[in-house]
């Protein structure tokens, strides 16, 4: 992955949060993990997991948030 797509998933994650898609959210950070770990992006890590957490809590599943990935 380029880093020019690692910013457009960014993006569809932040337009997701915002239209309360916590579900497809949660799927995409899985992919922004993965994307942030191939290209060594620690900030996107950072926000993945704790954005991560935050959607599972948004749609109440406290014990997945907590959950190691």
């Amino acid at each position: 992955m380029l880093k020019e797509d690692l910013v457009d998933l960014q993006q569809r994650i932040i337009t997701l949060r915002s239209e309360g898609k916590y579900k497809e959210t949660i799927e995409n950070y899985y992919d922004l993990i993965e994307s942030g770990m191939e290209l060594e992006d620690y900030k996107s890590l950072l926000i993945s997991y704790m954005n991560l957490a935050a959607s599972y809590y948004c749609i109440g599943d406290i014990e997945a948030a907590f959950d190691k990935y």
